[in-house]
């Protein structure tokens, strides 16, 4: 069921730091176990008010079980989960002041539009006129006035969708989860609802807690990110900053597409490094690591240009163009290294066109090399 209730929460204790600045949403030393597997490994974040946070991982890194342990569906084997400064641990989903939005959409195909939309309200008692007019601005908001009367069965995904949304939306909760809510619309409506979801958010100033595997809807749709691995967050950080500074190569790795040589810094000085790589090539790039450390080089596909002759640049690698896809607004270059190795380049369409064989120099500046330890 995804709506919940907005009842008051009586006889909690305050995490704390509460007061004025408390959280809507705060975590603390959070695990979940199955049996001997440990799927969330005793973890901490926090989410303010109006804030739209997401969770981003691959398949079993805990994501999914931490929303379902914040909204109450899965029982918490250690840890804290406060609400708005209550202590919900141990409460039952329908005390805990959230509303969860389903990749399936979970709608009553028995019920219309309508009647899905005010069940929540329904089930707290809410009068008729009251139901009618929230559910009306609801629809208004989910830019669905006029589809009140039909079942779920006559509308498309990304309407069963929308209204999943209205039904979460009308009982105003503290917390909005969504759980893959876009996961299941093709590529242009996913797109579309992304940014619609998040105005939505914005216009609500409601706070949110979104879990998905899309990284790019991450990056479209967030305040934050926490990245997720193996039960435990990778980073937590502003989408700039796990894109462009991520905290870890499994980080850089998950996060858009990187170029990674595993190597270990030979020199440094203040931010910058010289990283020599495990095929012997010597790498301008920013890190205040210690020299002699191992550590995993990751660029960019996009950071990388090519040229027919040796350019001035911090970094410049000599390869041959194996293989070439033109994808619309750029064109993605495979280039052979003379180790062996192969390094992705993503050239704007504009850029001149190689073809298969050419030599060609691969060039990048230092700050655009990311400079991670390797695990």
């Amino acid at each position: 069921m995804t709506d919940v209730s907005v009842q008051p929460m009586k006889d909690s204790v305050a995490p704390p730091g509460g007061g004025a600045t408390t959280p809507d949403l705060e975590v603390q030393g959070l695990s979940k176990h199955f049996g001997p597997v440990v799927a969330v490994d005793s973890i901490d974040f926090s989410v303010a008010s109006g804030e739209f946070v997401s969770i981003l991982g691959p398949s079993g890194c805990g994501k999914t079980t931490t929303l379902r342990m914040v909204a109450g569906l899965e029982e918490v084997t250690a840890g804290r989960i406060f609400i708005r400064g209550s202590d919900v641990t141990h409460l039952p989903p329908e005390k805990r002041n959230t509303a969860m939005v389903f990749q399936s959409y979970a709608l009553f195909p028995h019920m219309n539009v309508h009647d899905n939309v005010a069940f929540g309200l329904k089930m707290r008692g809410v009068s008729k006129a009251e139901i009618d007019d929230r559910v009306a601005t609801a629809m208004r908001r989910v830019r669905l006035e006029g589809y009140e009367k039909r079942k779920p069965s006559q509308l498309s995904g990304g309407q069963r969708q929308r209204v999943a949304v209205a039904r979460a939306i009308v009982v105003e909760p503290a917390i909005l989860l969504l759980d893959e809510a876009l996961t299941n619309l093709d590529r242009r409506l996913r797109q579309q609802l992304q940014l619609e979801l998040k105005e939505l958010q914005v216009d609500l100033g409601i706070t949110s807690l979104f879990v998905t595997h899309d990284q790019e809807e991450a990056l479209t749709m967030s305040d934050r990110i926490i990245v997720m691995d193996e039960g435990l967050i990778a980073q937590d950080a502003e989408p700039s900053e796990v894109y462009d500074r991520p905290a870890s190569a499994f980080v850089a790795g998950f996060i858009g597409e990187s170029n990674r040589l595993d190597g270990s810094v030979a020199a440094g000085s203040g931010e910058t490094c010289t990283v020599r790589t495990e095929s012997g090539l010597d790498l301008m790039g920013i890190h205040s690591g210690d020299v002699g450390q191992q550590c995993a080089v990751m660029i960019r596909p996009r950071a990388i240009t090519l040229h027919a002759d040796r350019p001035t640049k911090d970094n410049v690698i000599e390869g041959v163009v194996k293989l070439w896809a033109y994808k619309g607004e750029s064109y993605e270059y495979v280039i052979n290294l003379p180790d062996g190795g192969d390094l992705l380049v993503d050239l704007p369409r504009r850029e001149a066109v190689f073809e298969r064989g050419d030599r060609v120099f691969a060039a990048f500046d230092a700050r655009d090399v990311i400079v991670v330890e390797r695990a």
